[in-house]
């Protein structure tokens, strides 16, 4: 997603930031096959000033057209300052970035 909007992750690395998983839910609610075509949704459902939440919405194609949910999840995500590994606000750029993209 970050990538999508013009804000690739590799790019925060190098700029000394990090964005590590603090928790992560997921919910499998029917199975997914090889070779099946899935899509991946993902949206911020809330952010703070060093942390935010990713949903997920992971769908398959079926048979008659429509979609089937084969998981849902979350991930709670903290920002930190790479050299120190202490948390940090996030930089301005990605706070513009949570503003323009809700949450």
């Amino acid at each position: 997603m970050l990538r999508a909007h013009g804000l690739p992750y590799g790019e925060l690395e190098r700029r000394g930031v990090a964005l590590p998983v603090r928790r992560i839910d997921l919910r499998y609610l029917t199975p997914a096959f090889y070779e099946d075509v899935l899509l991946v949704h993902v949206w911020i459902e809330k952010h703070r000033s060093a942390s935010m939440t990713f949903g997920y919405a992971i769908e398959r194609e079926n048979e008659g057209g429509g979609a089937d949910t084969v998981a849902r999840a979350t991930v709670e995500l903290a920002c930190i300052d790479l050299a120190s590994r202490r948390p940090q606000v996030f930089p301005d750029e990605l706070q513009e970035f949570l503003r323009a993209h809700g949450g």
